[in-house]
């Protein structure tokens, strides 16, 4: 019973490390996925110098629910150009970043919806930081943890072989003599007397 209970936990130990272990791929694909949407977006589609330098506006749009004051249209002045950008209420916009020629088409987030003040938009900014730095602790961690126990589940198998030999190398070692024994069986050793020399000692001393 000893023998069947420390082969089941054996099993059930190496079925745990590999679940861990798969769990684990999973966690470490999506931690590494998420870093980089965040990354890209931070990197290539966030601007934050025109919110650096104070030349954002925000428009709150009032305290009413009505239709009318949840958009609205506000006029954009550039270095190079001036327009009229609809923006909704509740919202942080940064002419700067907005192209009149295209509408603001295909360019940088220039406005920043739901916010109570264009300072709300740089406590946005560093949470995108944050979990981009912590989707990336967690790639790391991941990455050595599954190392960590795919070396232990190595050491289980290792020590399964020594503790619990395989049933064809145990035959094997039982129908095979070993050559030890065989040159012990049909080699006597030096010192014992030869049969077909014991004749021509006996003629001799009756002779």
């Amino acid at each position: 019973m000893s023998f069947l209970f420390a082969v089941w936990s054996l099993i059930l130990a190496l079925l745990e490390l590999t679940a861990a272990i798969v769990f684990l791929s999973f966690g470490i694909m999506s931690s590494f996925l998420c870093m980089m949407i965040d990354g890209v977006s931070i990197i290539f589609n966030l601007d934050m110098r025109p919110l650096k330098a104070g030349r954002c506006q925000y428009y709150s749009g009032g305290g009413s629910y009505i239709y009318e004051h949840f958009y609205t249209s506000v006029p954009c002045w550039t270095v190079k150009e001036s327009c009229n950008m609809t923006v909704r209420s509740g919202t942080c916009y940064c002419c700067d970043l907005y192209d009149c020629a295209n509408g603001g088409y295909l360019s940088n987030y220039y406005e920043f919806v739901g916010v109570h003040s264009c300072e709300e938009v740089f406590t946005l900014y560093i949470l995108m930081w944050t979990l981009t730095i912590l989707n990336l602790t967690a790639f790391f961690t991941g990455i050595l943890t599954t190392a960590v126990l795919g070396s232990i589940k190595d050491l289980l198998i290792q020590g399964a072989s020594v503790y619990f030999p395989s049933a064809e190398g145990t035959a094997a070692s039982h129908s095979f003599p070993s050559s030890t024994t065989s040159h012990t069986e049909f080699n006597p050793p030096p010192f014992a007397p030869q049969p077909s020399l014991l004749p021509y000692r006996i003629q001799g001393n009756s002779a």
